[in-house]
């Protein structure tokens, strides 16, 4: 397809650095990624969307207020079950988002009778212009109406994009791109139930605050919402640190101490 050629030609070309790093942070989410996508039935190289989305940040928002890796925006979120209030955007969330995700293309798919050309082109531009496209071509494929300019130009070079991210991300050597995906992230689970904040675990697994928050990017005030249960991601081997030292602090102060190391010489007044 000379379109989807013209974009692989982009990225071995000026877009090369664009490319370079999507497939180097890739490595932090694709594991992840690809088997939420098996499980939920979706072809699991439609996982690099999340590239051509986000460039695989789950912070990323749009001019759209669409968030996080597969950029959902608010109403597609809740119709999803991604929670969104003052203390949370599951929007952001690693794992949540990523299922939604694969949800959504699974559904739109068999909107159009399997075909997950037209199921990405509604994900891009929503499936009430999709259908209208449809509608007015005759033919349920998305080279059709791509052809005919029924789409936004946005949805025009969304599908072209995403495939030819998948040429190149199948065979990067090929395509003379020499990239080391980064380690995929790794955490351990701790589920509190009352609000806990996220500086108090990194006092408490003595680890920086910055990598908490990048752990848990949906917690939007830094702390777990109150009255409800939350999973915490921390560093790997460091669930039973935390879970051992919230034991020690009463429920109610989870959101308001702070733990510290006593040094030598230090007395309880210092």
């Amino acid at each position: 397809n000379p379109v989807i050629k013209g974009f692989i030609n982009y990225y071995t070309g000026r877009g090369r650095v664009t490319m370079e790093t999507g497939l180097r942070r890739s490595g932090r989410f694709m594991l992840m990624a690809r088997k939420i996508f098996k499980e939920e039935g979706v072809p699991q190289d439609i996982a690099w969307l999340g590239q051509v989305e986000s460039a695989w940040s789950p912070v990323a928002r749009s001019w759209a207020s669409a968030v996080g890796l597969w950029q959902f925006i608010p109403g597609t979120g809740a119709r999803y079950g991604l929670r969104q209030d003052f203390y949370v955007d599951e929007r952001s969330s690693f794992e949540k988002a990523t299922r939604a995700s694969a949800r959504y293309l699974k559904w739109l798919a068999q909107r159009y009778d399997g075909n997950w050309e037209l199921a990405m082109a509604a994900y891009n531009s929503g499936e009430g212009r999709i259908d209208s496209a449809i509608a007015r071509c005759g033919y349920a494929d998305f080279w059709e109406i791509y052809s005919r300019g029924l789409i936004p130009n946005e949805t025009r070079n969304y599908v072209p994009n995403i495939l030819a991210t998948i040429i190149i991300a199948k065979n990067p050597e090929q395509h003379g791109f020499s990239v080391k995906p980064e380690p995929a992230l790794t955490f351990d689970y701790v589920k509190v139930n009352n609000r806990t904040d996220l500086r108090l675990v990194s006092d408490a697994i003595d680890a920086p605050y910055d990598l908490i928050q990048a752990l848990n990017p949906e917690l939007k005030r830094g702390e777990t919402p109150p009255g409800v249960e939350h999973v915490i991601h921390v560093p790997t081997g460091k669930g039973n640190m935390l879970g051992q030292a919230l034991k020690r602090i009463p429920p109610d102060k989870r959101a308001s101490w702070r733990m510290t190391t006593v040094q030598p010489g230090e007395t309880f007044e210092t």
